[in-house]
């Protein structure tokens, strides 16, 4: 991938439950939630939904954040090419990439785009 991805210095997550489950959320500065990039400019609908993967439990709720690169898959319905781009993206935060992995990042994608209003609005 020859796009750089600009990463906040720091992230800090809140463990929170809900209806007996586990989830996670950032609660610093808002990145995308597709590949953590800190130049968020597009937001979208998007119903709530949850996912099992490899590694527990995820989910999501409320609206999502995006970069330019990752808007723009979006909006061109590129969903493979998303998931790709998850993938770098928690490559590059040092995840090395192994079948669990792409799996994780597909269905984050599928679930996505399977919830989600289509359509997109300048963030902030």
């Amino acid at each position: 991938m020859s796009e750089e991805f600009k990463f906040p210095k720091l992230v800090i997550h809140e463990e929170y439950e809900e209806e007996g489950k586990k989830f996670s959320r950032s609660i610093t500065s808002p990145v995308c939630d597709f590949c953590f990039d800190e130049r968020v400019t597009w937001s979208y609908v998007c119903e709530d939904f949850a996912l099992l993967t490899s590694v527990g439990p995820w989910g999501s709720s409320n609206g999502w954040a995006t970069c330019d690169t990752c808007s723009e898959l979006i909006e061109r319905y590129e969903w493979v090419l998303l998931a790709l781009r998850i993938m770098h993206s928690w490559e590059a935060l040092g995840a090395p990439w192994d079948d669990d992995k792409w799996e994780d990042a597909w269905m984050v994608s599928r679930g996505f785009r399977d919830n989600y209003t289509p359509g997109r609005e300048a963030f902030g």
